[in-house]
């Protein structure tokens, strides 16, 4: 879509002055910058999944410990993913309103696939939702989204990497968690 249609698309909206119209062409040209970013997280809640901790703790490992245990990863991976987007100067209140669902961490963090067809509508909602901060959320949504889809994506090797630290589980019980995580994620890469 070129910059005319774009514009045109706005005005006929008839939701906005002629300087909002040209804030909001500001919010697009950001918005187009990222078209073909999609949010690929599987689970749009915090990141760390207990079924899967539990399926990879061997049996006769204490179940109270690692549910404590469990707690206190989420709270430093929650803390690490804040401090990482106060120093990328994100706004945090804004963009993770958020709230716990018992070890889950819900965000509200959710922008859709962004392609040529939809790029101006997010935009608009964009500048809805944000007025005349909007341009600066744009890079702030795709770069949190992109921090939340690193943070599943490595959650159990970072759970691990956690226990090793903690030296609160016995190397061994942490070795036939780690050797049968690497089994099935080899299983599931040769699929």
């Amino acid at each position: 879509m070129n910059k005319l249609e774009a514009q045109a698309i706005i005005e006929n909206t008839g939701n906005y002055e002629e300087e909002e119209i040209e804030y909001i062409m500001g919010i697009y040209k950001k918005v187009a910058e990222h078209i073909g970013f999609e949010d690929r997280r599987r689970d749009k809640r915090f990141v760390v999944k207990f079924p899967d901790i539990f399926y990879y703790t061997p049996d006769g490992a204490d179940a109270n410990e690692i549910d404590s245990l469990f707690s206190a990863f989420c709270n430093e991976q929650y803390d690490l993913l804040i401090e990482d987007l106060v120093q990328q100067h994100i706004d945090v209140d804004e963009l993770l309103a958020s709230k716990f669902v018992g070890h889950y961490q819900i965000f509200t963090v959710d922008i859709p696939e962004i392609t040529e067809e939809n790029a101006i509508e997010i935009a608009m909602n964009i500048y809805d939702e944000y007025n005349w901060e909007g341009e600066s959320y744009v890079g702030d949504y795709i770069y949190t989204v992109e921090a939340l889809q690193n943070m599943e994506d490595y959650y159990m090797d970072n759970w691990i990497e956690f226990l090793r630290a903690g030296e609160y589980i016995p190397e061994k019980t942490i070795k036939e968690m780690e050797d049968k995580y690497k089994a099935d994620k080899e299983r599931r890469q040769a699929a």
